[in-house]
């Protein structure tokens, strides 16, 4: 019995790894991004209620 694979699954799945780790990035990048902007806002640390 032989097992035969479906055309293009290897693309599919290279394309599918891919964008999975684009999407990763994207993430880290959204992270760091979000980081700089609250830091650029130069709101204080804590503030001390009188």
């Amino acid at each position: 019995m032989e097992i035969q694979l479906v055309a293009g699954l290897s693309t599919v799945c290279i394309i599918l790894f891919v964008g999975g780790i684009q999407l990763m990035f994207l993430g880290i990048i959204g992270k760091y991004i979000g980081k700089i902007f609250t830091e650029v806002k130069h709101r204080p640390i804590y503030i001390i209620k009188e």
